[in-house]
């Protein structure tokens, strides 16, 4: 208790820990958190690249057309 109080009087912000599950084996966890990452940002990519498909080939609908 005594190193705590001091730690906390030491640093102004306060002690922030390592990140670690409290439930479960961490690896999994932490295996499982970094798939959803992954999941996340790959999506987001995929549907960037549709829209950015979709937008391409409206704009050369659109000079097709008005040749």
């Amino acid at each position: 208790m005594n190193a705590n109080s001091a730690d906390a009087i030491s640093s102004p912000v306060p002690v922030n820990k390592p990140i670690q599950p409290q439930r479960g084996s961490g690896w999994l966890e932490v295996v499982r958190d970094c798939v959803a990452r992954v999941v996340i940002v790959a999506l987001g990519m995929f549907l960037g690249w549709i829209g950015a498909l979709i937008i391409a080939f409206v704009v050369g609908w659109r000079r097709l057309i008005n040749c």
